[in-house]
């Protein structure tokens, strides 16, 4: 499934919108967690969902989302938030059988 990162990094590039910071990528055999920082809760829907799209993975959720205060008065609020995943199981297929031939 690892092969797939590369797949799946090309892609996260395309999605994720601009006022979107990945600020921590976490691979394994069999999933993949990130870290973000975002400037408004409809970035991080809007992010969620196009994850969504991405062919080589699934089970997109997020664990939860932290409101980080302005340091100053009338500063924005930003909000960090993470993102788990699952690699396909019909891409890890097809990786394995191109593997075999």
């Amino acid at each position: 499934p690892n092969e797939q990162a590369l797949d799946f990094i090309t892609a996260l590039e395309k999605k994720i919108p601009e006022d979107v910071i990945l600020s921590g990528l976490n691979l394994s055999p069999d999933s993949i967690s990130f870290t973000c920082k975002a400037e408004s809760y409809d970035s991080i829907a809007k992010f969620l969902m196009q994850a969504k799209t991405i062919s080589c993975i699934e089970n997109v959720y997020t664990g939860g989302i932290t409101v980080e205060e302005g340091e100053e008065k009338g500063d924005q609020s930003t909000y960090s938030f993470s993102i788990t995943c699952n690699y396909s199981q019909a891409q890890s297929a097809e990786s394995a059988d191109v593997a075999r031939q």
